[in-house]
C-alpha cells in the first residue's frame, strides 16, 4: 500500500500547479483523500478488487471530485491524456492484486504470485507513448523490481524484467 501522504502535495500543487492526480490501485482510498485535503481537487483512481473499491467508495464518500473506477490499471493508463493541458501527478501503486494489502498475510503471499500483482512495467511502457513533459510520476514501492528482500519475501524473478 503506498503511502502518498509521505509526500507535500500541497507544495506540489502550488509550487508544479498540479490540480489533477492519476492513480492506478485505489487501495482504502488514503491517497485520494490526501490529495483531497492537499487541495487538489481532480481525482482519478482505478481499483480492480471490488470489495477494496467498495470500502474506498464508503470512505471517500465526501470527496464528490473523486471519481473511482473499477478495472486493471492498464484501463486508466491507456486513456491518459496524450499531453495534458496542465500538470498532472501520475501516482504508480498498483500492486498485489486482490486488495492483498489489507486482506492478512496469506492473501498477500497468494497475491505475489499473481502477474496482475506488478503491472509496473507495462504502465511504464505505455507512459512513454504520451508527452508527459510536464507530468510527475510517483512508483510506490519501486524496490519490488529490483533484487533484495521486501516485507514478506522476494519479488518474483519474472516481474524484475529490467534487471
Amino acid at each position: 500500500m503506498g503511502q502518498l501522504a509521505r509526500f507535500n502535495l500541497s507544495l506540489l500543487k502550488r509550487e508544479l500547479g498540479i490540480n489533477t492526480l492519476y492513480e492506478t490501485g485505489t487501495g482504502l482510498g488514503a491517497s485520494l483523500l490526501w490529495a483531497h485535503q492537499s487541495g487538489i481537487s481532480n481525482l482519478t483512481s482505478i481499483e480492480q478488487d471490488t470489495a477494496t473499491l467498495a470500502v474506498a467508495k464508503i470512505k471517500l464518500k465526501e470527496v464528490p471530485t473523486a471519481k473511482l473506477l473499477q478495472g486493471d490499471t492498464l484501463d486508466l493508463i491507456n486513456d491518459l491524456p496524450t499531453k495534458a493541458k496542465d500538470p498532472c501527478l501520475i501516482f504508480l501503486d498498483a500492486h498485489f492484486a486482490g486488495g492483498a494489502d489489507f486482506k492478512g498475510m496469506q492473501a498477500y503471499l497468494q497475491s505475489a504470485k499473481d502477474p496482475r500483482s506488478f503491472p509496473l512495467l507495462k504502465e511504464l511502457r505505455v507512459l512513454a507513448t504520451k508527452d508527459l513533459s510536464s507530468d510527475w510520476i510517483i512508483i510506490d514501492d519501486a524496490r519490488l523490481y529490483v533484487d533484495g528482500p521486501f516485507a514478506s519475501g522476494e519479488c518474483p524473478n519474472w516481474a524484475r524484467q529490467w534487471t
